[in-house]
C-alpha cells in the first residue's frame, strides 16, 4: 500500500478527489457531479464516486466528507460505499463540514459555509473518544426545501423569480444568465426545467452569480434578497454561539464555501449582518484560502494511520 492520503468534498454540486503523497504533494486529482447523501439520487451519487474513483492510485487512508451526511447510519453506508469504490487501507467518511474545519489545520473558529446549502459548524472534540459525529456541532443547514439559510440556491431562486415575475423587464444581465443556463427558454419551459431536474438545488444555485452582478448594479430585488437571507444566516451563526456557550469575539468566524467566492457583495454582506451581534470584542472574520477537500486529507493524514 502506498503511502498516499487521500481526501474527497462531496457537495450539493461537484464531488472533488485530491490524493498526496507522504509529503502533502498532489499525486491525483478528479472532480465529478453531485454526491449530497440526503438530496442527490442514489444514481447520481454513485456515479459521481465512480468517475473520481477511475484511475485514483491505492492510499493508507481516504476520507470522504459529504453534505447531508446526518447520523452514523448515513455515515456507514458512506464509508462502505467508499470502500467499494477506493484501494484504501483505512476509510473515514464525515460530514461535509468537517472538511474546511481541518483545510488550514484544526480551527477553534466557528466555520459558516454557503455554497449550494449551508450550515454554520465548529470542532470541538470530546476528549478519549475517537474522532465522528460527536466531534462536531453543528447548526442550520436542513436541506434546501426547510432550511440552508444563505445558501447560493436561495440567491439563484430569488434571481430566477425575478426574471419569471416580468422577463420582458429583466435587466441584460439577468436575461443573459438565463439564457446562458436554460437557453432560448419561455417562463414555463424554465419552471419545468427547474422542476424535472434530478438536483433541482444545484441548477437553481448556479444564477447566485448573476444576483450578485445584479445587487452590484443596484437592483432593488437583487439588493432585498443579500440582505434578506445573509440576515438569516447570521441568525443561524449566532444561535450556533448562543447554544454551544461561545463567544464569537474569542472564537473568530471563518467563511467557507463556493457562496464567498462569487463576490464581494456576499462577503461584505454578511459582515454586515455579523456587525449586528453583540460580543465582548470585535468579531474576527476570515475567509477560507484553501480549497475544502484539503480538510479531508489532512483528516485522513492524521487519523488514518
Amino acid at each position: 500500500m502506498s503511502d498516499y492520503y487521500g481526501g474527497l468534498d462531496c457537495g450539493g454540486s461537484t464531488t472533488r478527489l485530491l490524493v498526496v503523497d507522504a509529503d502533502g504533494q498532489p499525486v491525483f486529482q478528479a472532480t465529478s457531479g453531485p454526491a449530497n447523501l440526503s438530496s442527490t439520487p442514489i444514481g447520481r451519487i454513485e456515479k459521481s464516486l465512480e468517475t473520481v474513483a477511475c484511475g485514483c492510485p491505492p492510499m493508507r487512508a481516504l476520507c470522504g466528507c459529504f453534505a447531508g451526511l446526518l447520523d452514523e447510519g448515513q455515515q456507514q453506508l458512506a464509508a462502505e460505499s467508499l470502500g467499494k469504490r477506493f484501494a484504501a487501507k483505512k476509510v473515514i467518511a464525515l460530514p461535509d463540514y468537517a472538511a474546511p474545519l481541518f483545510a488550514e489545520g484544526p480551527t477553534d473558529r466557528v466555520c459558516a459555509i454557503a455554497g449550494t446549502g449551508s450550515l454554520v459548524a465548529s470542532y470541538r472534540p470530546v476528549p478519549g473518544q475517537e474522532m465522528g459525529l460527536k466531534s462536531f456541532r453543528k447548526s442550520g443547514g436542513k436541506g434546501y426545501l426547510l432550511g440552508d439559510e444563505g445558501s447560493a440556491f436561495h440567491f439563484g431562486r430569488d434571481a430566477i423569480a425575478e426574471y419569471l415575475g416580468n422577463p420582458e423587464q429583466a435587466s441584460a444581465t439577468l436575461q443573459d444568465g438565463i439564457m446562458a443556463l436554460f437557453g432560448p427558454a419561455s417562463p414555463t419551459e424554465i419552471t419545468r426545467a427547474v422542476y424535472q431536474s434530478a438536483t433541482p438545488a444545484a441548477l437553481v444555485a448556479k444564477m447566485a452569480p448573476i444576483l450578485a452582478k445584479e445587487a452590484r448594479d443596484g437592483k432593488e430585488y437583487a439588493l432585498a434578497s443579500v440582505e434578506l437571507h445573509l440576515s438569516r444566516l447570521a441568525e443561524v451563526i449566532e444561535e450556533h454561539a448562543a447554544v454551544n456557550k461561545e463567544d464569537l469575539g474569542d472564537t473568530g468566524i471563518l467563511l467557507a464555501g463556493g457562496l464567498w467566492k462569487i463576490s464581494a457583495i456576499y462577503r461584505d454582506g454578511i459582515s454586515s449582518q455579523l456587525s449586528r451581534i453583540r460580543t465582548r470584542k470585535p468579531i474576527d472574520l476570515r475567509f477560507m484560502k484553501r480549497a475544502s477537500v484539503n480538510g479531508a486529507v489532512a483528516i485522513a493524514r492524521t487519523y488514518g494511520d
